[in-house]
Formats: structure tokens, C-alpha cells, sequence
């Protein structure tokens, strides 16, 4: 297989992430990759004995997600009111997937998803989740962190940020995922994959590329999934 030249250095992509574009890079230099959103899909290829070694760390910007803070609940709790932390896509990003609430102190999860039914933006700084199934009694606080799904891809995007499919004997190494859509590795239909040391972590705030009024609150979102 040809190999394309790739300077060192952090890379953007305006495409997908998977393994389409990840199975040209060939060279062992240090990288980082930060695929944006707004993308459109690739072909499918088969890669054979692929050695992926070159991207170190996987990042999107803008983030799958928005951030803020609880401030104020409608009745029984059946919606919640969000101020948005700056750094973070603004409101009328948000979707209903993947509500988390974290408290504030201990940055660990309050309970678990909550199911929300409609997102609304208030401004672009300020949001109200719906959620039917809360009632006076959930979990929840005034001053808790909150964290849902955001999407701003006008052309389409892939869900899963590194996606192996119809793959022989393909082997990532040493690769630090900070955020995905969904799934973080995803694979379908291979043989003999290798996943060496790659992880999903939460991204420091020393170490972001944009400057946020809160650190990210959540890990990596996704797991590896095969089927």
C-alpha cells in the first residue's frame, strides 16, 4: 500500500475519523489528530497487516458534548435549567443523548443518564432539559455539572471515532481518545485485531486546545464495540 506524507505535528481532518483515513498514515512521528464535525462519508476499504502506530492522541473540535451548571429546576423536576460554561458549544448545539450529572465536589457521576425528552435553547449561553421521568425526589441539585450530547455538523458525521470495518490483522497502538460522538472503537466484520495500550481519558485542562470555563467533567465517551 502506498503511504501518504504526513508533516509532524497536531493534524485537522474535515473528514470522518476511521480507519479509511487512519490506515494511509504510516510514519512513527508523534501526533495528534483533531477530526471537526462537519464531515461527509468515505468509501469503504480493506486494509491487511496494518501497523497503526502514528496518531497518538484523537480529539474533536468543536466537542460532541456542551458543559454547564444546573441553576434551577421547573416543577417536580421536570425540567432543568443550564448555564453553559464558556469554551463549550453553545445551546442551540444540544441534543437529547446522553444527559450525565456529575457532582460538583467530587466531579463523580450523581445518578445515572436521565432520560430527556426536548432540548431547548434559551440563548446560546443558556439551556432547559426536559426530563419526564424525574420527580421531586431524583438525585439532582441545584449546582451540579451537567454534560449532553451536542452536534453541529452540518453535512453529516460519523458517530464512532475510530472505526475498523471488513479489517485483516490490523493493529492501533499507543492511541489516547479524549472524546467520541458514541462508540470511541468500533469494528465490524474483522479478523484478528490488536489494541494495544489505547485508551479513553478524560483531557486535562493544561493539555486542552481551547481554553474553557470549566475542565472537561467526562472521560472519553465510548468503549470498543465489535459485532
Amino acid at each position: 500500500m502506498k503511504a501518504d506524507r504526513v508533516n509532524p505535528g497536531a493534524q485537522r481532518s474535515a473528514r470522518p475519523w476511521s480507519l479509511d483515513i487512519f490506515g494511509r498514515f504510516r510514519s512513527h512521528s508523534q501526533r495528534e489528530w483533531n477530526p471537526c464535525f462537519d464531515s461527509v462519508p468515505t468509501g469503504r476499504r480493506t486494509f491487511r497487516a496494518c501497523h497503526l502506530s502514528l496518531v497518538r492522541k484523537i480529539d474533536y473540535d468543536p466537542l460532541p458534548f456542551t458543559q454547564g451548571r444546573i441553576t434551577a429546576f421547573g416543577l417536580e423536576k421536570k425540567f432543568h435549567d443550564i448555564d453553559l460554561f464558556d469554551g463549550y458549544p453553545r445551546a442551540e448545539t444540544a441534543r437529547n443523548f446522553k444527559y450525565e450529572i456529575f457532582r460538583p465536589d467530587t466531579r463523580t457521576l450523581r445518578c445515572s443518564d436521565r432520560n430527556v425528552q426536548t432540548v431547548k435553547a434559551l440563548d446560546s449561553l443558556h439551556l432547559r432539559v426536559f426530563t419526564p421521568d424525574e420527580n421531586a425526589d431524583s438525585p439532582e441539585q441545584v449546582g451540579d455539572l451537567i454534560v449532553i450530547g451536542s452536534e453541529e455538523a452540518p453535512h453529516g458525521s460519523i458517530p464512532h471515532a475510530v472505526e475498523c470495518d471488513h479489517n485483516v490483522h490490523v493493529r492501533l497502538e499507543d492511541i489516547d481518545l479524549f472524546t467520541s460522538n458514541c462508540f470511541g472503537f468500533i469494528e465490524s466484520d474483522c479478523d484478528g485485531s490488536v489494541y494495544y495500550r489505547c485508551r479513553i481519558d478524560r483531557r486535562s485542562a493544561a493539555s486542552d486546545f481551547v481554553k474553557r470555563g470549566d475542565p472537561r467533567a467526562l472521560p472519553g465517551r465510548g468503549r470498543l464495540s465489535q459485532h
